[in-house]
């Protein structure tokens, strides 16, 4: 997983993620080399968000609202530096 990244990669991670938290260890693992051979990479981690909060977001829900807004302006920073 993550072994063919070869372009910027920005990852956006919620707290609580039943599909990437059984691979967060190793894809992060992969990405920190990518990272130590030169390529742009950037990951975020979002305190209380679970697998989904992003697509959805519940805007009446403070953290979400928070964190939404953060993984936004992360998200635009680092494209805007590497694209």
């Amino acid at each position: 997983m993550f072994t063919a990244v070869t372009v910027p990669h920005c990852l956006i991670m919620a707290q609580q993620d039943m599909s990437f938290d059984p691979v967060k260890k190793a894809a992060l693992a992969v990405l920190d080399a990518k990272q130590a051979e030169g390529l742009a990479v950037a990951s975020f981690d979002h305190p209380g968000t679970v697998h989904g909060s992003f697509f959805r977001p519940l805007l009446s829900d403070d953290t979400i609202r928070r964190e939404f807004g953060k993984s936004v302006q992360e998200a635009a920073a680092f494209f805007s530096q590497h694209l």
